[in-house]
């Protein structure tokens, strides 16, 4: 199986029955899966334990990690179907990111809470960021924002609240939502530096969930 991304061409061989991990904006946690099957870019997981309370939805941006040979690949994914009752989940692939220190600002797969407002707003809309870097992110919102709109954002990491400044530069009507992509505009040096430390730890997350779950 192949996967396109910014710098080339990944080559990723997925085995059914091999243990993956899954981060969902509605768990603290990963949930750790196995592959039941894939076919071109679609894959169906079944999260291992019962799950049934978890708020699954179609279209909901989700992170699965494996083990290429010796090396931890993030795949962002959307949910696509999902079996409340029997906890298997359907993804379509987005992308693979590999050896991000080859991209000049590293982009992160991820699904991640947030609440969305307009600048010197006080009405708060649900947002979901669905892959990240330095200087930009991807976020999903049945709200509809208009391009140029400042926004600002208060998104969940590692029980911590990170506020950030966003000027929307892409939006797409989806199904039931919309996508937008938006710059971060840093006010201040700290923020910016809770960024960066945020960013380095990804990955490490994700190595850690696939760890866990392997042993």
């Amino acid at each position: 199986m192949y996967f396109k991304h910014d710098w080339g061409v990944t080559k990723v061989s997925i085995k059914t029955g091999e243990i993956v991990s899954i981060r969902h904006y509605s768990g603290v946690n990963s949930f750790k899966s196995a592959i039941l099957g894939y076919h071109e870019d679609k894959v169906t997981v079944k999260l291992t334990r019962d799950f049934s309370i978890i708020n699954f939805f179609v279209g909901d941006p989700v992170v699965i990690s494996l083990y290429v040979k010796e090396e931890v690949i993030s795949i962002g994914c959307t949910i696509s179907q999902f079996q409340n009752d029997k906890g298997i989940v359907e993804l379509i692939i987005d992308s693979v990111e590999r050896h991000p220190e080859r991209r000049q600002y590293e982009r992160y797969p991820v699904s991640i809470y947030a609440d969305v407002k307009k600048e010197l707003s006080r009405k708060k809309y649900l947002a979901i960021i669905k892959d990240i870097n330095i200087y930009g992110l991807c976020f999903y919102s049945k709200e509809e924002f208009e391009v140029d709109n400042q926004l600002e954002i208060s998104m969940y990491v590692e029980m911590n609240i990170l506020f950030l400044n966003v000027v929307i530069v892409r939006k797409v009507k989806r199904e039931n939502y919309f996508e937008y992509g938006a710059k971060i505009v840093y006010k201040d040096a700290s923020t910016m530096n809770v960024m960066e430390e945020y960013l380095k730890k990804v990955q490490k997350i994700y190595e850690n969930d696939i760890k866990k779950f392997k042993i």
